[in-house]
């Protein structure tokens, strides 16, 4: 008989919806329900497990899991626009993507360097614009990518730059909290105080008339709609969540 695995389900309130029930999906099938006090666990083959968690309309993002012989648990926050991970491997997914950030930029770098000789004249730009972004506000990693922060105003970011404390009144059991660098570039933490754990999430931002962008893995993390300099409010939420300035 082939080996099996345990997969536990669960799912972290962040929000409101204390009674919601989840439905888990294995490879786009239903295979039960969870809660906020109710988890599941199933015995699995080996092999890739595609893993969605879904309420109401909304469906996260597929996680793709190797059962590999060892038991492993899912987990999902609901509420802060994250991703269901894998416990125990959420660090190392944000330290690949970290190196990827990385290697990004030095292939760009290599790319660079190979179309000088042809290229002088775009070289040049592309330099001038680099000292543009450093002088006005905009970090190099952000001159390479598609979501640096298209307003270089260096006074409109430094309204904004600083720690940041998440509020809603049906939040318990995580703390939030969100830095803006004024250069674009944003770090998100939330800790879990039930199991211990806290969550780091790195990114751009931009800021576009009302509304700041947060940015991960070039797609779109969270909007917050800017109230005054001192309060942000989600944009995506029909819910009370907010940001206030420490």
């Amino acid at each position: 008989m082939e080996e099996q695995s345990n997969i536990t389900f669960r799912v972290i309130k962040q929000g409101i919806m204390a009674n919601a029930n989840f439905t888990v999906l294995v490879n786009g099938k239903s295979v039960g329900k969870i809660n906020f006090k109710k988890e599941l666990t199933l015995p699995f083959q080996k092999g890739i497990q595609k893993i969605q968690f879904k309420v109401g309309f909304m469906t996260t993002k597929e996680l793709q899991v190797n059962v590999d012989g060892n038991d492993k648990i899912i987990e999902w926050i609901y509420g802060n626009n994250t991703e269901p991970y894998i416990v125990g491997e959420e660090n190392t997914k944000i330290k690949n993507t970290a190196d990827k950030s990385l290697n990004d930029l030095n292939e760009n770098n290599q790319s660079l360097n190979s179309k000088k000789a042809k290229k002088p004249k775009n070289v040049l730009i592309i330099m001038l614009v680099i000292i543009i972004g450093i002088v006005g506000g905009i970090s190099l990693s952000n001159v390479f990518d598609d979501t640096y922060n298209t307003n270089t105003q260096k006074e409109t970011l430094d309204q904004y730059a600083g720690l940041w404390v998440h509020y809603s009144p049906h939040t318990t059991g995580a703390e939030m909290t969100l830095t803006l660098d004024g250069k674009g570039n944003f770090t998100e933490k939330t800790t879990v105080s039930e199991y211990n754990r806290t969550l780091v999430y790195n990114g751009t931002y931009k800021i576009e008339n009302d509304t700041i962008t947060l940015y991960k893995d070039g797609s779109v993390h969270s909007k917050w709609e800017i109230v005054n300099n001192k309060l942000l409010r989600n944009a995506d939420s029909r819910t009370l969540t907010e940001y206030r300035k420490k």
